[in-house]
């Protein structure tokens, strides 16, 4: 059960979703999903997940899977009609260029603010303890972060 968790957990690196890692900021830079899937698997190790709480992450993240599916089909198509609109051989279509990026800035504002719901839904499943493990890891990163002793990598 752990590892389905952590698996679901890896899947959702891409909108910055981390939820067993939801004290730390951010989202993973130059991080491939195998390494993410590691550090999400050694984190849910160390603070001792319940089935109980395995089951409410699992409830929250799949329900933020299913609401963030349509903004990130969208994203994605946006994402495809720029490069396009900055491939054409004829002139540059700035007002549509400048609609797109509009409507991608509403997506990302949106999809945002619902990670950071999210964050905070997974971390209201934490007992006080297992907040206390994780924000002495954070800190603990971010001290070999300091000293040179870890890539610059944060979650």
């Amino acid at each position: 059960m752990q590892k389905l968790v952590t698996r679901t957990l890896a899947g959702l690196a891409l909108i910055s979703v981390v939820a067993t890692a939801a004290a730390f900021p951010g989202k993973g830079r130059g991080m491939g999903p195998d390494d993410n899937f590691a550090f999400l698997e050694m984190i849910a190790d160390q603070i001792g997940l319940t089935l109980t709480q395995e089951d409410s992450i699992n409830e929250l993240i799949n329900t933020a899977q299913l609401s963030s599916a349509v903004d990130r089909e969208r994203m994605s198509q946006i994402h495809d009609e720029l490069r396009d609109l900055s491939q054409a051989d004829d002139l540059f279509d700035e007002g549509r260029a400048a609609m797109l990026t509009t409507e991608l800035g509403e997506i990302i504002a949106r999809t945002s603010l619902a990670s950071a719901q999210l964050r905070w839904q997974v971390r209201q499943v934490f007992t006080e303890e297992q907040r206390a493990q994780i924000e002495e890891m954070r800190s603990r990163r971010a001290g070999m972060r300091s000293h040179g002793r870890s890539s610059d990598a944060e979650f």
